[in-house]
């Protein structure tokens, strides 16, 4: 598995058409980045029966290093998983902690959206590093807001690490191309340099370079990563252990294949119950129906 993920590394080398890499985060003397003990989450609140609960008995542990991907279908639970461990969401029952010292840098799609369009990527991750736009935030979890007066060298010296060099730093964002924009955010993101970094669909609108910059680049990187995806050699080629969230609950895989199937075959089993639920639901009111309208003409019937 590892000369096949290693092969799959080389052959996008061969291709790349420029690289751009992540900073190594600080050494952590707890080599854990967050740790999960009987996790029970659901949007309801408590359910006796259990059955509204989205995440059930959750015990996970990812430490530094390790880059995972996680698989399952829409609304089974990925994106509430994320949430709870960087500590958006607490859980109904259970631990979910992050690790003393540890920092997230969380990337999705829309962040991009977010971006000034009207400044520079020198003047806006200026502002977003000096604190200037708090609303940026969002960008990285930290436990405790960081003051940083940061030089205009060391603004240059991140956009250069993901290919921004002098001209496109002094370019207006709305003049960037989508894959542009997209580094611009990378730089905002790893500016604390994270441990661990999660991206969401983080591939959406990006070009072909970019794509297999992104890749190297985290299968490069020194932390961790959890990455949420549907391009199966973008995943392969980042990570090396896979989640497979749905039903209530969250296994773990060494192979990507072994956890797409299972998925598939909890995707099988929730359309089936759906559609045994759609067609009892349709017999039920299709008898009803029958039932008020035989009611009615009895009605009808005692009137005459």
């Amino acid at each position: 598995k590892l000369l096949a993920k290693t092969n799959k590394i080389e052959k996008v080398l061969e291709d790349l058409e420029f690289r751009f890499y992540f900073p190594e985060p600080p050494k952590l003397k707890n080599p854990n980045i967050f740790h999960l003990d009987d996790v029970t989450f659901g949007y309801f609140g408590d359910d006796p029966t259990g059955k509204s609960y989205l995440l059930q008995n959750i015990n996970l542990r990812l430490q530094m290093g390790t880059k995972i991907g996680l698989l399952g279908s829409n609304g089974s639970g990925k994106s509430t998983l994320v949430r709870l461990i960087m500590n958006e969401l607490d859980p109904l029952h259970g631990t979910c902690a992050l690790s003393n010292s540890v920092e997230v840098g969380y990337f999705a799609q829309h962040h991009i959206e977010t971006l000034d369009y009207n400044a520079t990527p020198l003047e806006h991750l200026k502002n977003v590093c000096n604190c200037v736009k708090l609303d940026y935030y969002f960008y990285f979890y930290l436990k405790k807001k960081k003051k940083c007066c940061s030089s205009i060298q060391q603004i240059y010296a991140q956009l250069g690490r993901f290919h921004l060099g002098n001209e496109l730093a002094k370019r207006k964002i709305s003049t960037l191309s989508g894959g542009q924009k997209s580094r611009v955010a990378f730089s905002i993101l790893t500016w604390y340099s994270p441990h661990l970094i999660i991206m969401d669909e983080p591939t959406n609108h990006l070009d072909l370079p970019t794509i297999d910059a992104l890749g190297i680049a985290l299968a490069d990187f020194e932390g961790s990563v959890m990455l949420v995806s549907h391009d199966q050699h973008f995943v392969e080629t980042v990570c090396d252990e896979y989640w497979a969230v749905g039903n209530r609950t969250v296994r773990v895989f060494d192979d990507f294949e072994e956890c797409r199937t299972y998925c598939f075959k909890e995707c099988k089993l929730v359309y089936f119950l759906l559609f045994i639920y759609s067609f009892y639901l349709f017999i039920f009111i299709f008898f009803s129906f029958i039932s008020s309208c035989h009611k009615k003409k009895k009605k009808k019937k005692k009137k005459k």
